[in-house]
């Protein structure tokens, strides 16, 4: 496997805060796929199933309010050569995806991955299989970084931007920055894998996520809120 960004010979040492944000910024300059109706799904997924490692990440709408949360409703799954972005909340159908995340045929590959598998389930039921977290990668490595962020500055000396992070990720008209971000998130996952890779330092099955199928909940169509008491609230696109 070959990595588009050029690894540093001093990866293992942890940048603290001024000297990442003194770093260039990278973005995803690829072809990004938006999938947000079910038609498109079976040739996005025959698509990502020609990939053998998929670089993955989720988005979900901040919580500004005090025992409120959002469910996900963006999944990025970054091939090769493409980046595929699912907008899970306007998709009616979610068993083509969840057969996806389910294949250990197809490394899917990220950071703190197991908090966004849970999140995952909760919206519609799968057993995730092929999940490698490179976080634990590194650490079984002894590297200090751990994070998306950090392992990118350390890895290859570059910046993520993180201006989109906070932005409103439920609204059915995902803005260009918006779909920069995300792309580059799961890109930067994928890169990171292979570099990793290449260095002998990954052990699937050592550094695999394993977690079982739990029940899932409603997701109503548009962004919703999780409020104390555990019920979908609906909320505009605003």
């Amino acid at each position: 496997m070959s990595s588009v960004l050029s690894l540093q010979p001093h990866y293992a040492e942890k940048q603290d805060k001024e000297q990442i944000n003194g770093l260039p910024v990278v973005r995803w300059e690829g072809d990004v796929v938006l999938v947000n109706q079910d038609q498109a799904l079976p040739a996005a997924i025959a698509a990502l199933r020609q990939e053998r490692v998929l670089g993955f990440d989720t988005e979900t709408r901040p919580s500004f309010r005090k025992g409120t949360s959002y469910d996900p409703t963006l999944i990025q799954l970054a091939g090769e050569k493409v980046v595929y972005l699912f907008q899970i909340n306007l998709l009616q159908d979610h068993r083509p995806l969840a057969e996806l995340l389910a294949d250990t045929s197809i490394h899917k590959v990220g950071v703190g991955l197991s908090q966004d598998i849970r999140q995952l389930q909760a919206i519609f039921s799968f057993k995730p299989g092929g999940f490698v977290d490179v976080g634990e990668t590194a650490r079984h490595n002894n590297i200090a970084t751990r994070g998306l962020r950090s392992m990118a500055a350390a890895f290859f000396h570059v910046r993520i931007s993180k201006r989109a992070q906070c932005s409103n990720w439920a609204q059915e008209a995902l803005q260009p920055f918006q779909i920069i971000y995300a792309a580059t998130d799961a890109w930067i996952s994928r890169e990171l894998y292979v570099a990793l890779a290449n260095l002998s330092l990954v052990d699937a099955q050592r550094d695999r996520v394993t977690l079982q199928p739990v029940k899932p909940k409603r997701l109503p169509r548009r962004g919703f809120r999780r409020a104390e008491n555990g019920h979908a609230q609906e909320q505009s696109s605003s």
